[in-house]
């Protein structure tokens, strides 16, 4: 999908890169020729959690960066399409808090005007850019949009995920994280981005 639209973006003139995380599928395949960049990120979650990662990188079609976020303890099992989405939230909250510190850390310097997320998995993304403080603080100038490709999965957990993302219980509120009794995290990338739509 991002092949036509980054295609689309700059015949406009502008640029695209991609993030995603480090799916096995796609890290060990030869063809991509993936290359680590990063070696030591350090990633900071709630609870005094400093999870180390890495960030690797590769091409989409012709010249599109793709920046692949991993860990040890994440995306390892993707070895195959149909295995690419784990459960529980946990990698999810690591993947939305580690754009923002690969964006600090990347060399050349990298920052987009626009963040473009999509289905619930990415959902924590707007809320980082828009309700945590230190986050905002560097990076609230950047829009995002959010796109829904499957109204279906939601990925809703239990109020504890929001101390686990180092994100405040105040956002716990029916008008903003919260969807019968639980954290969703499709709608908090609805409620939080500054665009949303959908695949069809």
């Amino acid at each position: 999908m991002f092949v036509g639209v980054g295609g689309s973006v700059g015949r406009l003139g502008g640029y695209g890169q991609v993030v995603m995380p480090a799916y096995a599928m796609v890290e060990n395949n030869p063809e991509y020729k993936v290359q680590k960049i990063i070696t030591d990120l350090r990633v900071p979650l709630g609870n005094g959690v400093v999870r180390r990662g890495y960030v690797s990188q590769t091409t989409l079609g012709k010249d599109v960066p793709v920046y692949l976020l991993g860990a040890d303890d994440y995306f390892h099992g993707a070895t195959e399409s149909t295995r690419i989405y784990a459960p529980g939230g946990d990698s999810y909250i690591y993947f939305a808090r580690a754009i923002f510190e690969m964006l600090r850390n990347l060399d050349p310097a990298w920052r987009p005007d626009i963040i473009h997320c999509n289905d619930w998995h990415t959902g924590l993304v707007s809320v980082y850019l828009n309700a945590h403080k230190e986050i905002n603080d560097e990076f609230g100038e950047m829009a995002s949009a959010y796109t829904i490709h499957n109204l279906a999965y939601q990925g809703e957990f239990d109020l504890a995920v929001l101390a686990q993302a180092d994100l405040p219980d105040s956002l716990y509120t029916f008008d903003q994280v919260e969807a019968y009794g639980r954290v969703n995290f499709l709608k908090s990338g609805i409620v939080f981005s500054d665009v949303v739509n959908t695949v069809s």
